[in-house]
């Protein structure tokens, strides 16, 4: 009898987790993500003029059509940033996302603990590759 009582406790249990993880997992993605972000690019060569600080603002993470998705605004830190929309992948052990600047780099960038780290990749005139340069972002406290 007893043992009867606990299956049918942990079979409620289990059902309350499972429809319980979607939402919980969306609020944990986003607490995770929604912020302000600083840090910086690394620069292209020694002597070159371009700032490489960089600021992104994570305003809203959330699920639409079964994906990922976020919005926010990216830049140079203190010179006005422009919107992106930022796809999310959290299918893997660490979420990483994903956005394409104003000037048609490709930011991709992994959460590790408070930071955001990864690549910005722009191509060259033409199309042709350029080269994939370190970005390392900070959450930024208060």
């Amino acid at each position: 009898m007893v043992r009867r009582g606990a299956l049918a406790a942990a079979a409620i249990l289990a059902c309350a987790l499972l429809l319980g993880s979607p939402a919980h997992a969306q609020g944990q993605l986003a607490e995770s993500l929604v912020g302000t972000w600083e840090g910086e690019l690394q620069p292209l060569g020694k002597g070159t003029r371009e700032d490489p600080h960089r600021t992104l603002i994570i305003r809203s993470v959330q699920q639409k059509n079964g994906k990922w998705v976020g919005e926010g605004r990216f830049g140079i830190t203190g010179k006005g940033l422009a919107r992106v929309q930022i796809e999310v992948d959290a299918s893997g052990p660490r979420p990483w996302i994903r956005f394409v600047t104003n000037v048609s780099a490709t930011v991709r960038l992994e959460l590790l603990d408070e930071q955001l780290v990864g690549t910005f990749s722009r191509r060259e005139l033409g199309g042709t590759p350029g080269t994939d340069r370190a970005i390392k972002l900070e959450r930024r406290k208060g």
